[in-house]
């Protein structure tokens, strides 16, 4: 029973590991990146608190700021 749990555990770091880590220029650069992961994400697929979860709602964040300062602008 230990032998199957370390195996499952280090499976799943394994699995965890071979992830590419984007970056939150990547995902505002890649709009079909970006709704892959924010996909992933949301529904279960992948836990929340991975760095790819948290740059690509990062970028959605920024990308909101920056339509926003934009708009701010556009009547000066």
């Amino acid at each position: 029973m230990k032998k199957l749990a370390l195996l499952l555990i280090s499976g799943i770091a394994l699995v965890a590991c071979n992830e590419k880590e984007y970056t939150v220029d990547d995902f505002m650069k890649n709009d079909q990146l970006r709704t892959e992961w924010l996909k992933k994400c949301e529904n279960g697929e992948v836990r929340p608190e991975l760095l790819n979860c948290i740059n690509s709602k990062k970028a959605i964040d920024k990308m909101r700021t920056h339509n926003f300062d934009y708009l701010d602008n556009l009547g000066k």
